[in-house]
């Protein structure tokens, strides 16, 4: 029987100095509402650098 895993694994890492690495995190602005289909377009428009790691809330 194989060790459980923690579900959290494949969205969290370690940096070399052991400082965590959160790979997850999704944060928007919608602006119209409805149902989302396979196939919608969906755009994505970045920020103006620098772009910084989000803390933990």
């Amino acid at each position: 029987m194989s060790a459980p895993t923690n579900p959290l694994c494949p969205v969290l890492d370690r940096a070399a100095d052991g400082t965590v690495i959160r790979k997850g995190g999704i944060m928007g602005i919608v602006v119209t509402d409805g149902e989302v289909q396979p196939g919608d377009p969906i755009e994505v428009t970045l920020p103006a650098p620098p772009h910084t790691p989000l803390a933990p809330v």
